[in-house]
């Protein structure tokens, strides 16, 4: 809960408010359905131009998002999170990926965008 505080607090903005980017529920899931295990930990294993639109709007909602003075946070589920950090980290090396688990009880969330592959 100490470390929930800590990261909580360094991405809340001056509102109060931990303002975010989400995964759509069926992204997440796919996301989900794509977890290999590997030698290098778990990975994200999908077909090189789904992984290519995912980064596309991720990278559309991060602009969106900075544009209304945010840092990019991308909230998803803490199974996900390393493996879409490993995904996101060369392509897009400034989005910060935090799990549910890591924003403290009692810190305000606002979603700013959702993330939607078709």
């Amino acid at each position: 809960q100490r470390l929930a505080r800590a990261i909580s607090a360094q991405y809340r903005g001056a509102d109060g408010l931990v303002h975010v980017i989400t995964l759509s529920p069926r992204v997440e899931q796919q996301l989900t359905e794509a977890l290999k295990q590997t030698d290098q930990g778990t990975m994200i294993a999908m077909e090189p131009v789904r992984a290519q639109q995912l980064l596309q709007r991720l990278a559309g909602e991060m602009e969106r998002v900075a544009g209304l003075g945010h840092a990019p946070v991308l909230l998803c589920s803490a199974r996900l999170r390393l493996a879409v950090r490993r995904l996101t980290e060369r392509v897009l090396p400034n989005l910060v990926v935090l799990s549910f688990s890591e924003i403290a009880t009692g810190v305000d969330v606002q979603a700013e965008g959702m993330v939607i592959v078709d």
